[in-house]
């Protein structure tokens, strides 16, 4: 027990003065005897004494009055810690992305490292003190023992908030797995969290069987920081709208933007520009933005030379800064190449079956970009290995592999090869893929994830749709999970092409999949490069997909990100891997080169040879979201050359506001302990709250039952 008035206990000695006034009223009467009054005196000394026995009750209520009155306005509180002796106590501390918003002149975070300190402070004499940083990974910050918190302290005070999401599981876990062998008889679990939903839900299950399963004497604590947010803005994505940037040339780019609170968000501020040129770009203003709603905003920008650029949109400000920006690293070219091989229409033979996919192409770019995007068509009998020196993508459109209209053995040699330089392929593969010289090969079988079978037509009632709702959030062909580009799953597929897996591509995922189950798009990487296969071809003989409206969007996007993807990436999540390869420098040495992260911390590089280029990667986690700079303390290269823009978790923005407490007890399957911290009790929280409210109550009851029972004594001093 604390006081938190203890200078107030010192009107306890305003006790002594029903004391002294009952010995004062003891006066010792003058003893007369005469004979008349002897047979009273027997009497008077047994109502004498009923009389000192009721004086003294009365006494003993006036001192207990004045003492609990004195007792109430030291204002004592009962700590959080209950029980007695040592505890040994694992503090998680959440430094997820979601931390770092605003409260009052505070971060969540800062509020949730001062009650952290504040825990540290309170814990009983030889306790144990384990301390985490929880984000999406968990960081064990080391052991303090014996009261001895200096250095955990001081591990606390360097706390930031990183750029990764939450999920909350693995921390519990290795806590509660350190707690079993702990020698203390009290454990406890401290969670010291905004309380993100996000946090939470990514395991839950888990969460209420680790709960069934916790070491004896051990309490689960959650200390909430953080309070509702109204409207918060997150920049979604940018990029330009055809796919591809060209040097030298405005072209048009959209900037996505949300409001991820429920309250409408106004007099907004966008703007989109290089990143290290604060002064160009352009900025557009949005008057209002509702709760939920989400707006892709139409905008200009110039990259001015062919390279890699820092590009940067912002969106207004609010309690969580971090996510209305958003970094991107985009190579401007000068051309784009595209070199379409295609085999006859199954449909129509004097149409190749790349036809709608030709004209998808060149619908790319506007007049302005005429001669920028080069598409080059050929007949497979007629494509030689030469074409693909001039290629900066190759398209396969079910072309015939054997036989007088197919493809040339040199041209086909060629292929792999080209692609493992760092090239990407697309192949949709088609009837003509039954058009080999081998039945049981395929010249091409290492570049799709099996053999391909004669195609399956699909009965009326069997056609296939796109699962656009399977698409992984923030992967490749996102966008198509909402409107309107999630129209593309009202395209129907009557063909597939079936193909045996032969296990040669175990690497390959999924882009999008049929509502079957079955892969629609598969990625898949070969040397330096990348292969977008498809068990079906553009054309109408296999799907009406090229005549709906988002068949366009779709090429344009599979462009921009295979021409980015076939590079080092350049644009990377929080959780990716950081990594650039230069060409070939024999003296190069790791300490020639070194990251500078967002901030100006100095981070080492590791390097490696890879064939004839040079591998700088980093191998500790990121956790800051921005721009990263490779530098080199003696070696020149261009800086540019060098940038990698990595973006932090998107989920992190979303749903801001705090789990309620029930819904926590409910994952757990039991209930735990809450506590909320804000500016105003980081340093008390660790009591359970005054029992003042408790003491007054009996004060006033027992100075009434002395008022009743002076009156009947008559004894109203």
């Amino acid at each position: 027990m604390q006081f938190l008035a203890p200078w107030m206990m010192l009107g306890m000695t305003a006790a002594a003065v029903p004391l002294v006034l009952h010995l004062l009223r003891r006066s010792k009467p003058m003893v007369v005897r005469f004979a008349a009054m002897e047979f009273l005196r027997k009497s008077v000394q047994e109502t004498s004494k009923r009389i000192r026995f009721r004086d003294l009750i009365l006494m003993l209520m006036r001192m207990g009055v004045l003492m609990l009155l004195a007792f109430a306005m030291a204002r004592p509180t009962l700590s959080l810690i209950s029980g007695s002796g040592p505890v040994d106590a694992a503090i998680l501390v959440d430094v997820s992305r979601s931390m770092a918003t605003v409260e009052g002149q505070s971060s969540r975070l800062e509020q949730a490292v001062k009650a952290a300190g504040a825990l540290l402070d309170h814990l009983p004499k030889g306790s144990t003190a384990r301390l985490f940083a929880v984000s999406d990974r968990v960081a064990d910050l080391g052991i303090g023992q014996a009261g001895e918190f200096d250095s955990l302290r001081e591990a606390l005070a360097n706390l930031a908030p990183t750029d990764r999401s939450g999920d909350l599981f693995p921390a519990f876990a290795s806590a509660i797995d350190l707690l079993r062998s702990s020698p203390l008889s009290q454990r406890k679990v401290f969670l010291f969290s905004d309380m993100q939903p996000a946090g939470w839900q990514k395991q839950g299950d888990a969460l209420r069987a680790l709960a069934k399963n916790l070491p004896p004497a051990t309490a689960l604590h959650m200390v909430q920081t953080g309070t509702p947010v109204p409207s918060n803005l997150q920049v979604m994505s940018m990029s330009p709208v055809a796919g591809i940037c060209f040097a030298g040339q405005r072209q048009a780019w959209q900037v996505r933007i949300q409001n991820q609170g429920d309250q409408p968000a106004t007099d907004i501020v966008v703007h989109l520009g290089i990143a290290d040129d604060p002064t160009g770009g352009e900025t557009v203003r949005l008057d209002r933005l509702d709760g939920g709603e989400e707006r892709a905003v139409a905008m200009d920008l110039l990259l001015p030379s062919a390279g890699y650029h820092p590009v940067l949109a912002k969106a207004g400000t609010d309690r969580l800064d971090r996510d209305n920006q958003l970094h991107k690293v985009i190579q401007a070219r000068d051309r784009v190449r595209v070199l379409v091989v295609s085999g006859k229409s199954s449909m129509d033979g004097n149409r190749p079956a790349g036809f709608f996919l030709t004209h998808a192409l060149r619908a790319l770019v506007g007049d302005n970009s005429v001669g920028r995007l080069e598409v080059k068509e050929a007949r497979p009998d007629r494509a030689l290995p030469d074409f693909l020196d001039e290629a900066d993508l190759l398209v396969l459109a079910d072309p015939a592999l054997a036989g007088p209209e197919g493809m040339r053995p040199d041209f086909l040699e060629r292929i792999t090869p080209w692609v493992k330089s760092g090239k990407p392929l697309w192949y949709f593969v088609g009837s003509n893929a039954a058009n080999r010289a081998d039945e049981k090969s395929h010249p091409l079988e290492n570049l799709l994830y099996g053999l391909p079978q004669p195609v399956r037509p699909l009965a009326a009632n069997q056609t296939q749709r796109l699962n656009h709702a399977a698409i992984p959030t923030g992967d490749w062909l996102g966008e198509f999970r909402t409107a309107p580009l999630d129209q593309v799953s009202q395209a129907e597929f009557k063909k597939i092409t079936p193909i045996t897996s032969s296990g040669n591509n175990a690497v390959a995922r999924s882009l999008v999949r049929f509502n079957d189950g079955a892969p629609a798009l598969l990625l898949a990487p070969l040397g330096n490069g990348l292969v977008v296969s498809a068990p079906w071809v553009p054309d109408l003989d296999f799907t009406d997909l090229p005549l709906r409206p988002s068949f366009v969007p779709l090429v344009q996007t599979l462009l921009a990100k295979t021409l980015e993807g076939a590079e080092d990436p350049r644009t990377l999540p929080v959780t990716g891997s950081l990594g650039i390869h230069l060409p070939s420098q024999e003296s190069a040495k790791a300490g020639d080169f070194f990251w500078l992260a967002p901030g100006g911390v100095k981070l080492p590089v590791v390097t490696r040879k890879e064939n004839d280029r040079l591998f700088c990667f980093n191998e500790a986690p990121m956790d800051k979201a921005g721009l990263w700079k490779l530098q080199s303390t003696g070696k020149s290269f261009q800086e540019s050359d060098g940038l990698v823009a990595v973006q932090g978790a998107i989920d992190e923005g979303r749903e801001l506001t705090p789990m309620q407490p029930a819904e926590i007890d409910d994952l757990f399957g039991l209930k735990v302990q809450h506590e909320q911290v804000t500016g105003d009790n980081l340093a008390t929280w660790t009591t359970l709250g005054e029992i003042s409210s408790r003491i007054l109550p009996l004060v006033m009851l027992l100075f009434v039952l002395e008022a009743l029972f002076a009156w009947w004594c008559g004894r109203p001093l």
